[in-house]
């Protein structure tokens, strides 16, 4: 072991996106709009990564993170707390961020309809972990790394959940509301590895009543990207005129009330822009068949 290399007893943490290979396969026609998606749910997890969590790195579907837990700050009750608070919230930031995808969406692609099957797991275990150099890498290892890997295949049927190993569960301090159930998973040269899963069913139904409660005024946004991709045919246009800077700081300047504005410019501009295109085409034909007759 080198001497820049160390063990640390560590909190491991795998956030992984249920569904992953299921959803890219099914949308391989798809595969830029697929990977938009997943690298937009990526980052709604990273925003969620406050100290005392740190990120190792991504993993395709997946955000490795771990947490430090032989120091004296993880001693303070307080800093259990905030790092439970941040593993709950990142459900429902991540089911928030589904919806919003999901109901804002203006294209009718295999990938973009499927947003909405997608979910997210966490896995937990407390460990040692080696922290080593790789070149400009920084790495972790060991037994305990592979463990909370391998616990990503388990036999737990649910497409959304948090599982935690008994070492993880006994060092973290969740809610005593929340409901937990034990099981066991079993593993070649791993051994069984008791477990604590908990289904977030109460962040799941906190994030159907938000959607429930948007205002008026998001909701004639969504309608009117269902009507400009049903009836118009204008998923591209709407898509290119929600990102100007005009339509995009729209709301943040005035406020609220100004999306329904917004939802009313887009629902006028695009029938124009559309008339405008198709001018321009039939414009270019005859000036193309005019040169040939030349």
């Amino acid at each position: 072991m080198s001497a820049e290399d160390e063990e640390r007893r560590t909190l491991l943490i795998l956030a992984d996106i249920s569904g992953y290979t299921r959803f890219m396969t099914a949308n391989a026609k798809a595969l830029a709009h697929a990977q938009l998606i997943i690298t937009d749910l990526i980052e709604t997890i990273l925003a969620g990564v406050e100290y005392p969590m740190e990120v190792s790195k991504l993993e395709g579907d997946a955000v490795f993170l771990y947490c430090m837990i032989d120091t004296e700050e993880w001693a303070d009750p307080a800093i259990h707390a905030r790092l439970c608070d941040q593993l709950l919230a990142s459900f429902a930031a991540f089911a928030d961020r589904v919806v919003e995808l999901n109901h804002g969406r203006v294209c009718v692609c295999s990938a973009c309809s499927a947003i909405d099957k997608l979910r997210l797991k966490l896995v937990m275990h407390v460990g040692t972990a080696l922290f080593h150099n790789v070149g400009d890498f920084r790495e972790l290892a060991g037994v305990d790394v592979i463990l909370v890997h391998r616990l990503m295949k388990n036999s737990i049927q649910a497409d959304e959940y948090m599982l935690a190993t008994d070492p993880a569960f006994a060092e973290l301090c969740f809610p005593e509301d929340y409901q937990w159930s034990r099981g066991r998973e079993e593993y070649s040269q791993l051994g069984e590895v008791p477990i604590h899963i908990h289904i977030p069913e109460r962040e799941r139904q906190a994030c159907l009543a938000r959607l429930q409660q948007r205002p008026l005024s998001e909701k004639i946004i969504s309608s009117v990207g269902r009507f400009s991709r049903r009836v118009l045919g204008a998923q591209p246009i709407i898509w290119g005129l929600r990102k100007l800077p005009a339509f995009k700081h729209l709301p943040q300047v005035a406020g609220r009330g100004t999306r329904i504005v917004q939802a009313t410019l887009l629902l006028v501009m695009t029938p124009l822009v559309l008339a405008v295109g198709m001018c321009a085409v039939v414009v270019r034909e005859v000036y193309r068949h005019g040169s040939r007759g030349s």
